[in-house]
C-alpha cells in the first residue's frame, strides 16, 4: 500500500526537483499531484479526503503553508504536513507546532534528509493504520455480538438473574440501550402463536422476533420495544413506556400499535397470533425483581405434591440460565439467580426444598467433576438432619455459593468441555431433526447462552454449522453415485428434497443434479438419477 502525497512549492525548480528526484514509491508514497501555490491545494483538498501526507512550502503568493497546514488541521486532522522553509524564525516553527506540523525542514534541503523524515513517517503512518485497523476489526466485533448480548440480557431479565438497579444499569450502559429504560415505566407483552410453541423451531421464533423488531421500530415512538424468544422458548415484547401518560391513552396506543405488527406478521409468517399484555410495572428493577413463591399441587390420581408441568419446566429453564453464567464465569448473574431460587422456594415443604436443592448442588458437582476429576463434592442435605426449610436453604446457599466458586475457576475449560460434547452430540444425531434446543439441553445450558458459546468455540454459528456438516456429507454421497437425490437428502437430515436443494444450491451454488452431473462428466459414471 502507498500512501498517497501531494507537493507545493512555488519555485519550479524545486517543486519539479521534489517531484521527480525523488523515488516516491521506494519510500512508500504515491505521488498524486502537486501545486506552485496554497490556494490551488486548499481548493483541491476541499474536495479530496484520500490525501495522507502534504510536503508545502511555508511562503507562498495566495496562502502560505501555515495556512495549508491550518486548513489540514481543522478539516482532515489524520493527514500528515512536513514543511519546507528557508526561514529559522522560532515564530514560524511554534505555529507548525500548533497545527501538528510532523517535521519542519530548512532549505536547502538535502535528498538523504528528506529520505529519512519520510521513512520516519511512513513507520508512524503503518502504526496508526494498525491501530486504526484493530479498532475497526474491535468495531465490527461489538457490532456483531452486541443483538447477541442484547437478546441474552432480556432472556436473564425475563427469568430473574437481575437483582438490582445497579447492576441492571451497568448492562444498560454497556449495550448502549436508552438509559431512560432504568427509571421509566414499562411492561411484558406475549405473542401467543396459535400453534403448539414446541413445534415450531427457535430460529424460526428468532426470526418472527427480528421482523417484529423491524416492524415495531417503525412505529415505536413514543415507545421503546425489544422483542426476545425468552428462556422459555415464548415469544415476548418488552415495551418501555413513556413518561406523563395516563393508563387509558398507554393502553389504547399501545394496542394500535401491537395490532398493527401482529397483522404485519400474520401476512409475512402466514401464523395467527394472540396478543395479551402480560403485566406493567413501575419500572425495569421492579420487573426484574418480580418473583412469585412456587405452589405445588396434587398429582392425579396418588394425590401426591408435585410442581405443576409449566412450574417446572420454567425451573428447570432457571437451572440451565444459573449453570450458563457459571460456566462464563458470571458469578454476579448466578449469585441473583440463586438469590431468586430461595425466595421461590420459601414457601414449599422441607422435604421438597431439600430435594430441589440437592439438584442444584448435584449439577454444579456434575460441572466441576468433569473439569476437574480431583474436586468432588460427597456432602449430603440429608446427613446435616435439618427440620426446616430456613437452615435447609441457608446451608444450601452456602454450599452452592462455594461451588459456584470454585466451578468458576474452571471455566474455560468447562465451556471447551460443553461444546465438544455438543459437537460429538451433532455428529452423532445431524441426520435427525435436531435444534438449537435440543443440542443446548443435551449440555443443560441456555439456549442464548449456548448459541454465543457455540459460535465463539467454533466460528459458526449453530444452524452454518450443522448445514456444513450435512452438506459436506452430502456432496460425498453424490460422488459415489449410488443414491438418488431424495435418498440422499433423507441420509443428511432433510424431509423435504426440494429444500434439500435449496440450501445445497445456497451453499455450494450449484444444485445437486448440477454438481453430479458435473462430477460424472470427469469420473465417466451413469448418473443415478436415470437408473
Amino acid at each position: 500500500m502507498y500512501y498517497r502525497l501531494i507537493i507545493i512549492d512555488d519555485e519550479e525548480i524545486i517543486r519539479q526537483g521534489l517531484v521527480h528526484f525523488i523515488d516516491w514509491k521506494a519510500l512508500g508514497y504515491e505521488m498524486v499531484t502537486n501545486f506552485e501555490d496554497g490556494k490551488e491545494a486548499i481548493e483541491y483538498l476541499q474536495n479530496k479526503t484520500n490525501i495522507d501526507v502534504v510536503l508545502t512550502d511555508i511562503r507562498m503568493t495566495e496562502a502560505s503553508g501555515l495556512d495549508v497546514a491550518q486548513f489540514i488541521y481543522e478539516h482532515m486532522p489524520s493527514t500528515k504536513v512536513v514543511i519546507l522553509s528557508g526561514f529559522k524564525e522560532f515564530e514560524y516553527a511554534k505555529q507548525a507546532i500548533q497545527y501538528n506540523v510532523h517535521h519542519y525542514l530548512l532549505k536547502p534541503t538535502k535528498f538523504e534528509e528528506v529520505h529519512e523524515v519520510f521513512i520516519d513517517l511512513k513507520k508512524k503512518l503503518d502504526r496508526e493504520r494498525d491501530v486504526e485497523a484493530d479498532l475497526r476489526l474491535e468495531r465490527e466485533r461489538y457490532n456483531e455480538i452486541v443483538p447477541i448480548f442484547r437478546d441474552q440480557f432480556f432472556t436473564d431479565l425475563l427469568i430473574g438473574a437481575f437483582r438490582n438497579q445497579k447492576e441492571l444499569g451497568k448492562k444498560i450502559n454497556y449495550l448502549n440501550l436508552p438509559l431512560s429504560l432504568i427509571n421509566n415505566r414499562c411492561c411484558l407483552v406475549h405473542m401467543q402463536l396459535s400453534l403448539d410453541s414446541t413445534m415450531i423451531p427457535r430460529e424460526s421464533k428468532e426470526n418472527i422476533a427480528s421482523s417484529l423488531r423491524n416492524l415495531l421500530e417503525k412505529q415505536g415512538i413514543p415507545f421503546l420495544y425489544y422483542p426476545v424468544v425468552d428462556a422459555y422458548n415464548e415469544l415476548m415484547v418488552f415495551v418501555s413506556l413513556p413518561d406523563g401518560w395516563n393508563d387509558e391513552t398507554l393502553r389504547h396506543s399501545l394496542s394500535v400499535h401491537l395490532d398493527e405488527a401482529q397483522h404485519s406478521l400474520q401476512a409475512i409468517f402466514g401464523l395467527e397470533f394472540t396478543v395479551s399484555i402480560v403485566q406493567f410495572y413501575r419500572n425495569i428493577t421492579e420487573l426484574a425483581t418480580y418473583s412469585r413463591p412456587l405452589v405445588l399441587v396434587e398429582a392425579e390420581p396418588n394425590g401426591k405434591l408435585r410442581l405443576e408441568t409449566h412450574e417446572y419446566n420454567r425451573l428447570v429453564q432457571k437451572y440451565k440460565l444459573f449453570i450458563s453464567n457459571i460456566v462464563e464465569g458470571n458469578l454476579e448473574a448466578a449469585s441473583s439467580l440463586l438469590d431468586r431460587f430461595m425466595e421461590e422456594f420459601k414457601d414449599l415443604p422441607v422435604q421438597f426444598t431439600q430435594r430441589l436443592i440437592t439438584d442444584l448442588l448435584a449439577l454444579l458437582s456434575n460441572l466441576i467433576s468433569q473439569s476437574n476429576s480431583e474436586i468432588s463434592f460427597n456432602k449430603s442435605i440429608h446427613d446435616m438432619k435439618l427440620s426446616n426449610s430456613r437452615d435447609v436453604k441457608e446451608w444450601g446457599k452456602t454450599e452452592l455459593v462455594e461451588l459456584m466458586t470454585e466451578a468458576a475457576k474452571e471455566t474455560k475449560e468447562s465451556s471447551s468441555r460443553l461444546i465438544e460434547k455438543a459437537k460429538q452430540y451433532i455428529k452423532e444425531h445431524f441426520n435427525k431433526n435436531i435444534s438449537l434446543e435440543t443440542v443446548a439441553d443435551i449440555v443443560f445450558l441456555n439456549s442464548v447462552y449456548f448459541s454465543r458459546l457455540f459460535k465463539q468455540h467454533t466460528g459458526k454459528n449453530f444452524i452454518d454449522y450443522l448445514t456444513a456438516l450435512r452438506i459436506n456429507l452430502a456432496i460425498e454421497l453424490l460422488k459415489e453415485g449410488r443414491y438418488k437425490i431424495y435418498e440422499i437428502s433423507e441420509r443428511v437430515g432433510y424431509t423435504s428434497s426440494k429444500y434439500f436443494s435449496r440450501i445445497f444450491k445456497q451453499t455450494t451454488g450449484k444444485t445437486p443434479k448440477e454438481f453430479t452431473l458435473a462430477y460424472l462428466l470427469n469420473n465417466n459414471h451413469k448418473d443415478p438419477e436415470e437408473e
